[in-house]
């Protein structure tokens, strides 16, 4: 390539700039453009090399020289570093308008980062000041998080053809988010503590309708990674997944091709479908018979090393258990009509403490208020 280039710029006589395109095969070196001229590019190498093409060339083009200017000849020394650059487009500033690439040369600069750790070239672009897209990306993912919705729907389709379902909302959380450095836990904590984040469930008859402008919060499943490892939590008794330490938990496996029935029951994504990363939170009936006849779920629930068969052992009365199992599967105590129907397992004349304690821990898993996020 460089002996090349030497060939072509002096049959062209250039004194400046050259940017040429070629490809490389194993049966040699094709030239498919040359152009005497700066390209858009310069910039971008010259921050990276720390050498000032553009003024050099025009001192050359004046009739100095490498050597007089201190330079030598041939390849450049490649220095420590790795740059990563994106194609800014100042079409992105304007709002409504979709900045993707057609067939006009739209790009009018680069978002660079650079630094000798890749990890950091690459987070350095993705924060920069000049990157309008990472907000909005984290923004949308996390309010869907959080609010079973995003602004916008699917989550990974930001175009202008597929506007948010508030706009000025979305741009409103992505400057601030930015603006805080972003901070995760500023994000979400503006979130939740907004007067959307706290509305109720319940329908009403203005809002039973609504299922995309937050008149009311949106119900939503849980995960299948967390429902599992909430189970294993509930019971005490730790899942077991292949090429994976022990006690480690469903939602640091470290593939999705770890075998699961419970996992792809509740929607796990599906490496063999187009996109592999897409997640259903639809509910079904085969999930709703998985937890009432699951033979994994009841092994966990009578486990002799599991939550109920301690309870059983111990010296709490039932009330005192069924407060716990409620505290545990719901984050709240019983009301007293509740209370009475889960003691009363325990009383029957052919009851027994342990048989009481994994009933109520059976219904309290298939219940809806442990399956939904409320």
């Amino acid at each position: 390539i460089v002996s090349s280039m030497d060939r072509i710029v002096r049959a062209l006589d250039v004194h400046g700039l050259v940017n040429a395109q070629f490809i490389v095969r194993e049966d040699g070196v094709y030239l498919i453009e040359v152009n005497p001229r700066a390209s858009r590019t310069v910039p971008f190498m010259s921050k990276v090399t720390g050498v000032p093409m553009v003024k050099l060339a025009v001192r050359i083009a004046l009739g100095e020289t490498l050597r007089e200017m201190g330079w030598g000849n041939g390849l450049l020394e490649p220095p420590p570093l790795v740059a990563v650059k994106a194609p800014a487009f100042s079409t992105a500033k304007l709002r409504g308008v979709d900045p993707s690439v057609g067939p006009g040369m739209q790009s009018t600069g680069e978002v660079i980062g650079i630094h000798t750790d890749p990890r950091v070239a690459l987070a350095d672009w993705m924060t920069s000041p000049d990157n309008p897209f990472f907000p909005r990306v984290i923004v949308n993912r996390v309010w869907a998080d959080l609010m079973t919705r995003g602004l916008v729907e699917p989550v990974d389709d930001l175009r202008a053809t597929n506007p948010a379902s508030n706009a000025p909302l979305l741009s409103a959380l992505a400057d601030d988010f930015r603006a805080h450095r972003y901070d995760l836990k500023h994000l979400i904590r503006t979130i939740v503590t907004s007067n959307a984040y706290a509305l109720s469930s319940t329908p009403n008859a203005t809002n039973v309708a609504d299922s995309r402008n937050y008149s009311r919060h949106y119900r939503q499943r849980l995960g299948a990674e967390v429902l599992l490892g909430a189970a294993a939590d509930l019971t005490e008794v730790a899942d077991r997944f292949d090429a994976a330490p022990q006690g480690a938990r469903a939602e640091a496996t470290w593939t999705r091709r770890v075998p699961s029935l419970f996992l792809d029951t509740f929607g796990r994504p599906d490496l063999n479908q187009d996109p592999p990363c897409e997640r259903t939170s639809e509910t079904t009936v085969v999930q709703v018979l998985h937890l009432m006849n699951s033979p994994a779920l009841h092994d966990k629930i009578t486990s002799e090393e599991g939550r109920a068969a301690r309870l059983a052992k111990g010296t709490a009365s039932p009330r005192e258990i069924v407060d716990e199992l409620y505290l545990l599967a719901y984050s709240r105590l019983p009301a007293d009509d509740e209370r009475a129907a889960a003691v009363s397992v325990f009383e029957g004349p052919k009851a027994s403490r342990r048989q009481g304690v994994e009933d109520v821990l059976w219904a309290l898993m298939n219940s809806a208020e442990f399956l939904f996020k409320d």
